[in-house]
């Protein structure tokens, strides 16, 4: 068997790779496995100085890590997603309900879509889960928490996969409140439900869906 260095990673490519593994919970053998090469080379990449992996090895571990060969390049990071060429017979299908809620269950970043002054507005914010409901935290004063107490709005997810020209996209529809229960609250910040944009965000919103519909570009298997 292969022994696994316990060095950090001292790459940036290393330091992605790693991070999407251990998100997955996969071992380095377990993700070596799934992406078709040697656990001592998958612990390479991770620990290098200066790894240069060839394309066809990026494009297996970001497919073993169910993510993009320009994600673990960190070349999507000041792109917005759309560059590459459309992938040849992608399909574009319907998903069912339960797919879509399957698909935005582990939370992440979406867009509070609502309308102001200035006419249909959608705007990203961190979220999760709580039952059925989607939840997330924003200031009092801001545009999302005005256009989104009391009001029908709309909440939209994504994944984009430039490499493979492939995605979906999960558009959820309802009434939306301020939460201020209590009980309510604490099961919220109990979710762990960071923002991003940071301060205290102290108001939390809770979407109850009544329309929950999606979309998927998929890639020829």
């Amino acid at each position: 068997m292969t022994e696994m260095s316990d060095r950090p990673p001292a790459s940036d490519l290393g330091q992605r790779i790693r991070r999407r593994r251990e998100q997955l919970g996969l071992s380095v053998e377990d993700a070596a496995a799934k992406a078709g090469i040697d656990p001592g080379y998958l612990d390479y990449l991770e620990t290098a100085e200066s790894p240069d992996p060839s394309r066809g090895t990026l494009l297996h571990l970001s497919v073993a890590l169910d993510t993009s060969a320009v994600a673990l390049l960190g070349g999507d990071r000041l792109l917005p997603p759309g560059h590459q060429h459309e992938a040849r017979r992608t399909t574009l299908v319907d998903l069912d309900e339960p797919t879509a809620r399957a698909l935005i269950a582990p939370g992440g970043i979406g867009r509070v879509v609502f309308a102001d002054a200035r006419g249909p507005v959608a705007l990203p914010v961190n979220f999760r889960m709580l039952g059925d409901s989607i939840v997330f935290r924003t200031d009092a004063t801001t545009s999302i928490a005005r256009g989104s107490s009391g009001r029908r709005i709309s909440f939209e997810v994504d994944q984009i996969d430039d490499t493979f020209s492939t995605g979906w996209s999960v558009l959820v529809s309802g009434l939306a409140h301020r939460v201020e229960e209590p009980s309510e609250v604490e099961a919220i910040r109990a979710l762990d439900l960071v923002a991003w944009a940071g301060g205290p965000r102290e108001a939390f919103f809770r979407l109850e869906p009544d329309t929950i519909t999606g979309r998927q570009l998929r890639a020829p298997q």
